[in-house]
């Protein structure tokens, strides 16, 4: 199901990995101050995008796998054309470190956050700020989905949040309890299905504890939660990444210890396990490519490219919309 099929070496220690839409490239955020590009699936390096006064913290494709947006310790957010390696626009609002980017679905707006605690959205065209939002707390993901309006975040406060980017607002926290440890969040790119990912601890009385990650399924029309499972983890091993098949019949949960869990979404059942990296070093990213057929995982400089053979598994069921509240006047969950 996972089979190694590459292995390369950055110039520097790389932050951030990600993948174009159309799955030819894959872009590297690096402490050398550049986004380097290599080639998919042989891994020949390509073009290098330099013009950042400090480490790159945020790489993101736009949806012509063309534009990219990289956001950098200087507190920058720059767009290429990476076609002729030409940056086209420097967008300042960030204090600190840009460390998140996303391009919407259609490619027109720009959302990034930072050390600031900032969520700032962009105009791509013009450059200028849709909207500047203090989140009071550091963003560890973000996600498009349902389209161009709803964002849905997670925090380092163990929050699961919605953002109504036209209405330019926080709109509801979906789940989580305030606290201190890191919520994950993705989507199925078709838009359909969003997905979060807690880390806790669970001590039923008189037995030993358990480590857990509860997931939850979300239908992004209507924002219900369809399915909720518990993924067993490695004791005091964090839950560091999450990733989602296209159509959301598969999520991958990546831990600090190196492993890495396939578990089908319509049943949550974990249906492989194993490690992508020494235990003393998870991978400091994990990016899954748009086609599902490969998965990336970064330590230090260090890049593994990896062939995924899933199975064409049911995605989890969907209620016809007569079935589900109106997305305008969403039903919510709280915990």
């Amino acid at each position: 199901m996972l089979e190694p099929i590459h292995e390369f070496t950055s110039a520097t220690d790389v932050h951030r990995a990600a993948f174009s839409p159309d799955s030819r490239w894959l872009a590297l955020a690096t402490k050398g101050g550049a986004a380097e590009l290599w080639e998919m699936p042989t891994a020949i390096p390509g073009p290098v995008l330099r013009g950042h006064a400090d480490d790159v913290w945020a790489v993101a494709f736009a949806p012509d796998s063309r534009t990219i947006a990289t956001g950098g310790g200087d507190g920058t957010v720059r767009i290429w054309d990476a076609n002729d390696d030409q940056e086209l626009t420097v967008l300042q609002g960030h204090t600190r470190t840009v460390t998140l980017a996303g391009f919407s679905p259609d490619g027109r707006r720009l959302v990034t956050s930072g050390w600031d605690k900032r969520l700032i959205v962009w105009d791509v065209a013009s450059g200028a700020i849709q909207a500047n939002h203090d989140t009071g707390q550091s963003l560890s993901t973000f996600n498009f989905a349902a389209g161009e309006r709803w964002l849905l975040s997670g925090s380092s406060a163990s929050q699961a949040e919605l953002w109504d980017l036209d209405g330019g607002q926080r709109a509801k926290v979906l789940t989580g309890n305030r606290g201190d440890r890191e919520m994950r969040t993705a989507n199925s790119r078709g838009g359909t299905l969003a997905f979060t990912a807690e880390p806790f601890v669970r001590i039923p009385p008189g037995v030993p504890g358990k480590w857990l990650a509860r997931v939850g399924v979300w239908d992004s029309a209507s924002w219900r939660e369809l399915i909720t499972f518990e993924v067993e983890r490695s004791p005091h091993a964090g839950l560091w990444h999450l990733a989602a098949a296209h159509d959301g019949r598969f999520v991958l949960l990546g831990a600090s210890d190196g492993q890495i869990k396939i578990v089908r979404t319509a049943t949550g059942t974990v249906e492989f396990e194993g490690a992508v990296s020494d235990p003393k070093h998870g991978p400091e990213s994990l990016a899954l490519s748009a086609d599902d057929n490969l998965l990336a995982t970064v330590v230090g400089p260090s890049v593994r490219l990896w062939q995924l053979s899933v199975p064409d598994w049911t995605p989890p069921v969907i209620p016809p919309p007569e079935c589900r509240s109106d997305s305008q006047n969403p039903w919510w969950r709280f915990w």
